[in-house]
């Protein structure tokens, strides 16, 4: 989850690691984020997700996709939202 501390604590994925874009131009990530794993990014429309999928190569991760549908339309499809926080 790509989007920021205001809209992660409204609700975010059961499954998501927040990671915030600002922090990714920063170059940092959550102890819990491996370059080596499957990666995907979500926000809430799209582009957010695409610019941290390019930071994340960037930053040496082998398989990173973003999720073009927002963070809304993954609800409409099941998914189950959360409040905790990693």
């Amino acid at each position: 989850d790509v989007r920021e501390r205001d809209e992660w604590d409204a609700g975010h994925l059961q499954i998501a690691t927040w990671c915030p874009l600002s922090m990714l131009e920063k170059g940092v990530l959550p102890p819990s984020v491996r370059l080596d794993n499957n990666l995907y990014t979500y926000c809430r429309h799209g582009r957010r997700a695409a610019r941290a999928a390019r930071l994340l190569e960037d930053l040496g991760a082998d398989d990173v996709d973003y999720l073009s549908d927002g963070y809304e339309e993954l609800l409409d499809e099941g998914f189950t939202r959360s409040r905790l926080t990693w």
